[in-house]
């Protein structure tokens, strides 16, 4: 079996005492006695070391596109589990769809949080609205700063 290029990577950061999280969608790193080297490399290739980490770490579904057949199962797993941890092309970040009202505790930290109420208003919003609130949600803002933020959009 091949090794692909971002395991590689993480395999050699990792092997150079580097530990990694992951938490609401940023790449966190402690590196052994502050080597910029190694600090250096890594920020190069975060991306692909953060989604590769997602990957093997956690159970994900698919990556949303759009398309009506994924939003239908998508809703369905999400009826069906409570919450559905995803990566997202669009915005290099995992992201977990969730039920409304359960509790969200039970999501790991690494993924931004999207009720499916909010998927249902902002999902037919333009992009740059969407970037807005996901930008606003990895920085940590709560559920009623970003309903109060969907609201001014629409």
């Amino acid at each position: 079996m091949s090794t692909s290029i971002p395991e590689l990577m993480l395999d050699w950061a990792e092997g150079q005492g580097v530990e990694f999280r992951v938490v609401q969608g940023e790449l966190q790193m402690r590196v052994p006695n502050n080597d910029e080297s190694i600090r250096d490399e890594i920020i190069k290739h975060r991306d692909v070391i953060k989604k590769e980490l997602i990957t093997m770490r956690h159970p994900l579904v698919f990556g949303i596109s759009g398309c009506p057949e994924e939003t239908d199962y998508l809703c369905k797993l999400v009826e069906e589990r409570g919450y559905v941890l995803a990566w997202c092309d669009e915005f290099n970040d995992p992201v977990a769809y969730h039920k409304d009202g359960i509790d969200t505790s039970v999501i790991p930290e690494a993924f931004i949080k999207y009720s499916m109420s909010e998927v249902g208003v902002i999902g037919n919003e333009q992009m740059k609205y969407l970037r807005l609130v996901h930008h606003a949600k990895k920085i940590g803002g709560t559920g009623a700063e970003i309903t109060t933020l969907v609201k001014t959009l629409i």
